[in-house]
């Protein structure tokens, strides 16, 4: 397992958002991260997916939800984490939701957003 720190900058020092983000109890449920531009989500959002994904759960259902607010930075996201085989994210299927697209990573139907690992979408979508 690779760990989601390699993916940070070397200096990482989490800021208060971070902070409070990576202590959250993970047995508390769902989480909703809202913060402006620049306040570090895409860092937390990796550490905290990278925990959630690659740790064994006994209910054997995972999936990560990641919302943007343009097709932009869906598409972004998308290449940052899951189209770069020196990931840890590559070997898991992927879905974009946007308002005019709407793909699974194996080009596969509909359906098959259902067995995605990772949503990443545009509010619209939902």
């Amino acid at each position: 397992m690779i760990d989601p720190i390699t993916f940070l900058p070397a200096q990482f020092k989490p800021n208060e958002l971070q902070e409070q983000v990576l202590l959250y109890n993970d047995t508390a449920g769902n989480m909703v991260v809202a913060a402006p531009t620049g306040s570090g989500k895409s860092n937390t959002f990796n550490i905290r997916a990278h925990k959630f994904l690659f740790t064994k759960n006994p209910f054997n259902r995972k999936k990560v939800v990641y919302i943007a607010p343009m097709k932009s930075i869906v598409e972004q996201k998308k290449a940052e984490f899951f189209d770069d085989p020196a990931s840890p994210y590559s070997k898991l299927q992927c879905t974009m939701m946007t308002g005019d697209y709407y793909t699974a990573k194996s080009d596969k139907e509909d359906a098959e957003a259902l067995k995605a690992d990772v949503i990443i979408a545009t509010p619209e979508s939902f």
